[in-house]
C-alpha cells in the first residue's frame, strides 16, 4: 500500500497557480526583495531571492530527514504557542483593555479575554483575544488546529499581585482600596499586573472548561527582575556579575511557587535559556546569565519550589535550552561550557523533561548540522526522563538575529504557497522529530495559523516590527477558521506521520517500511 505525502496534498492545488514551489524552483523569482521591502540586510550574497531560498530548502529538508526515513516514526504529542498571551503582546495594548464583556477601545487585540465561539465559554463579546486564539488552537479542523495542549511563554510580573505573593508586594487586586503594593510594572503603572493576572485566570479556566493542558514557559523579565520587590542590579562589571545566583533565586522562587499553586499548570519550564533569552534579559553581554554550577544550583531549587506548591499532583518539571547553551558545537559532553551536558549528568532528580529549543541556523545548507546537535541533546536525556521540544520555528527567508531581522516574516504567504512550511511540517516535527526520540513539539510563530499576509512589510510575529501580529488578531475576530498553514500542522497533529514508518520521498509518495 502506497499513500500520497499530506503535505503534498495541501501544496497540489495552490502548485497550479504559482511558479515558484519547493518541486520547481525554475519559474521563482531571481530577483531581490519586492521595491516596498524596508527589511534588513540578509546573509546570502547579494540581493536576497526567493529561489535561492526555496531552492535550498527543497534540498535542505528531505536531507535533514533522510537519516531517519527508515526509523519508526512514533505518533508524538504536537502543540503551539499561544502567541498573544506573551509580554510583549499584552503590554502591547492600552492597559485599559480586557475584561469579560471586551468593552476595551477598538485598539485592544491581545490583552482583551474575549470569548471563544463555543457553548461552554462563559465570556461574551467578539470571539478574539486570547480565548478566542486557544478555541482556535483547541478546536478540531477546519475551525482549529486541533491541539491538546498549548503552550505559554508567560509573563511571571502579574503575579506579584496574586494572592500567593501577598507577603512581598504588600497588597493585591482584591483589597478593598485597590492595588497599593511595592512592585513595580513594565509601564509604572500598578493595574498593568491586576490587568495580566485576570487575563491569565479566564484563561486557565477556559482551558480547564474544554479539556486543554496549559504548558507554563516562564520569561523572567525586566520589569519583573529589576525594579519592586526583587531589585537585582543586571548587567557586568568586567567578567563579574553584578548579581549573585542566591539573588536571583529568591526573586524567582516565590512566584514560581505562586503560580504552580495559582493554576493547574501540566508542564512547567523552570529556567529559559541561560545563554540566549535570559542573557539578554540580564544584559551580560558574550556571558551566559550565570556560570554553570550556578544554574545547576538555581534549577534544583526552583525544581524544589514547584513540586513543593504545585496545584497540579502530575505536573511535569524540566527547564529549556537553545543552541548557545550547547557550549562551541559540535554537541560534547562533558564540555565546560555545556549547560545541557550538566543537567543531564547532574539534574535527573530535579528535571522529569529537558526542553531544546529547534530553531534554524541562518544558512539553510547548515540546518542538517544544526539538527544533529539537536539529535545529540536528545540522545543524552537520562532513561526514564522526557526529551521534547516547547519551541520551534520552520525556515524563514534572510536575517541572521531571530524573527524580526529576517526578510519577509513568519506570516508571509509564501511559505504556504511555495511549499516551505508543509515540507518542513512533514520533515522536521512530522519525521525527525519523532524517529529522533523527541516525545513532544511545538512551534512558536502561530500568528499564520489565523492570518497570512501578501504584504512583504507586514509579515514578522515579532511585536513593535510591524502591524502583522494586529492585522492576525483582527482576523481571528471575524474568521471561521483556520488558515491552510493551520490545517497543515493539524494534519500533522493529528497522527498521520504515525503511519509514515518508511521512506518518505520529496515526490509525494511514502512507502510503507521501506
Amino acid at each position: 500500500m502506497r499513500k500520497t505525502s499530506a503535505w503534498l496534498l495541501l501544496l497540489s492545488p495552490l502548485a497550479a497557480a504559482q511558479t515558484c514551489t519547493v518541486l520547481n524552483q525554475a519559474g521563482c523569482p531571481a530577483t531581490g526583495a519586492p521595491s516596498g521591502w524596508t527589511g534588513t540586510a540578509n546573509p546570502y550574497a547579494g540581493p536576497p531571492t526567493l529561489k535561492s531560498f526555496v531552492t535550498d530548502a527543497s534540498q535542505a529538508l528531505p536531507a535533514a530527514s533522510n537519516p531517519s526515513s527508515n526509523q519508526p516514526q512514533p505518533r508524538i504529542v504536537l502543540t503551539a504557542q499561544l502567541t498573544p498571551a506573551w509580554q510583549a503582546y499584552i503590554t502591547a495594548d492600552p492597559e485599559n483593555c480586557g475584561g469579560t464583556a471586551n468593552t476595551g477601545p477598538p485598539t485592544c487585540y491581545f490583552n482583551q479575554i474575549g470569548y471563544a465561539p463555543d457553548a461552554q465559554s462563559p465570556y461574551t463579546g467578539s470571539p478574539a483575544g486570547i480565548l478566542g486564539y486557544l478555541y482556535r488552537l483547541k478546536a478540531p479542523p477546519p475551525a482549529g488546529v486541533g491541539l491538546t495542549q498549548v503552550d505559554v511563554n508567560a509573563w511571571m510580573g502579574p503575579l506579584f499581585v496574586s494572592s500567593q505573593y501577598t507577603s512581598l508586594c504588600g497588597s493585591n487586586c482584591h483589597s478593598p482600596a485597590g492595588w497599593t503594593g511595592s512592585c513595580a510594572t513594565a509601564t509604572n503603572t500598578a493595574g498593568w499586573y491586576c490587568r495580566g493576572l485576570a487575563t491569565y485566570d479566564a484563561m486557565f479556566a477556559y482551558a480547564a472548561l474544554v479539556g486543554v493542558k496549559v504548558n507554563w514557559e516562564p520569561e523572567y523579565t525586566g520589569d519583573f527582575l529589576f525594579s519592586g520587590a526583587c531589585g537585582i542590579t543586571k548587567g557586568m562589571t568586567g567578567s563579574s556579575y553584578n548579581y549573585t545566583e542566591s539573588q536571583v533565586q529568591n526573586c524567582i522562587v516565590p512566584a514560581l511557587a505562586a503560580a504552580v499553586a495559582r493554576w493547574p499548570i501540566n508542564h512547567l519550564s523552570v529556567l529559559h535559556e541561560p545563554c540566549g533569552a535570559t542573557a539578554i534579559v540580564f544584559n551580560t553581554g558574550a556571558y551566559c546569565f550565570l556560570g554553570v554550577s550556578d544554574v545547576d544550583t538555581l534549577i534544583a531549587a526552583l525544581s524544589a519550589a514547584a513540586r513543593a506548591n504545585r496545584s497540579n499532583s502530575s505536573m511535569l518539571v524540566g527547564a529549556g535550552a537553545a543552541f548557545a547553551d550547547i557550549g562551541t558545537p559540535p554537541y560534547t559532553c562533558p564540555e565546560a561550557g555545556n549547560y545541557w551536558c550538566d543537567w543531564v549528568t547532574n539534574l535527573a532528580g530535579s528535571m522529569d523533561y529537558y526542553a531544546v529549543h529547534a530553531y534554524p541556523s541562518p544558512s539553510i545548507s547548515a540546518y542538517t548540522v544544526t539538527l544533529s546537535d539537536y539529535a545529540a541533546m536528545c540522545a543524552a536525556v537520562p532513561n526514564g526522563r522526557i526529551c521534547l521540544s516547547d519551541e520551534s520555528s520552520p525556515l524563514r527567508f534572510g536575517g541572521s538575529g531571530g524573527e524580526g531581522n529576517t526578510t519577509f516574516g513568519c506570516g508571509y504567504e509564501e511559505w504556504l504557497t511555495d511549499g516551505t512550511f508543509s515540507l518542513w511540517v512533514e520533515s522536521v516535527p512530522g519525521q525527525w522529530a519523532p524517529a529522533t526520540g523527541f516525545r513532544q513539539w511545538a512551534i512558536f510563530p502561530t500568528f499564520p495559523f489565523m492570518y497570512l499576509s501578501v504584504d512583504p512589510n507586514n509579515t514578522h510575529c515579532s511585536q513593535s516590527n510591524d502591524l502583522y501580529p494586529q492585522r492576525a488578531m483582527a482576523a481571528l475576530a471575524a474568521s471561521t477558521g483556520v488558515t491552510a498553514e493551520g490545517l497543515a500542522y493539524a494534519t500533522a497533529a493529528s497522527g498521520w506521520n504515525a503511519s509514515l514508518q518508511g521512506a518518505a520521498r520529496l515526490s509525494g509518495r511514502a512507502g510503507l517500511g521501506n
